[in-house]
This record gives structure tokens, C-alpha cells and sequence, in this order.
């Protein structure tokens, strides 16, 4: 079974965890590589319950860095800016 699982950063500083068979690590490394060209790239990937989910990578430009809401998601972490833009907005 190929799989990718993606565990995010609950808050400031917290380290992301990206775990993968080598096949969709490379699926991974290949949409990133297409989006820093094209400046968008996405892909349907697998966790091991055989559930899917799609990886959207973007490339942004100036100004829109500044603006990228953060990801945390414990409570007091989270995106507080109403002007945030969130990446299914891009």
C-alpha cells in the first residue's frame, strides 16, 4: 500500500512530520518540484486506513507571504487575523 501521512504543528515551533513509503515521497517531491514551476501542482494521496486526501502545493509571491493565515490549531495558536488568507482561498 502506498501511503503519506502528514502530521502538522499543533503550535509555534512544533515540528511537522511528513511519513511516507519511498514511492510517495517521491509522488511528493515531484508535485513540489511541478508547483516551482508552474506555480501551482496537486495530487491524490493515501493514509493507511485507505482513506485519500489531495496535497494542493502552491508557490506565492510577495506580497501575498505576509498574508498566509499560520496553521497552528491549538486554541491559543491560531490564525487571529481577519485579513488571513488561507491556502483554499489562493
Amino acid at each position: 500500500m502506498n501511503v503519506l501521512h502528514i502530521f502538522g504543528q499543533e503550535a509555534f515551533h512544533d515540528e511537522v512530520y511528513i511519513v511516507g513509503n519511498k514511492s510517495e515521497l517521491i509522488k511528493l517531491r515531484n508535485i513540489i518540484d511541478k508547483a516551482i514551476v508552474e506555480d501551482y501542482e496537486d495530487d491524490e494521496f493515501y493514509v493507511n486506513d485507505g482513506e485519500g486526501y489531495s496535497i494542493a502545493v502552491y508557490k506565492i509571491y510577495e506580497p501575498k507571504v505576509d498574508k498566509i493565515a499560520v496553521p497552528y490549531y491549538a486554541d491559543y495558536a491560531k490564525e487571529k487575523r481577519i485579513e488571513a488568507v488561507y491556502p483554499w482561498q489562493l
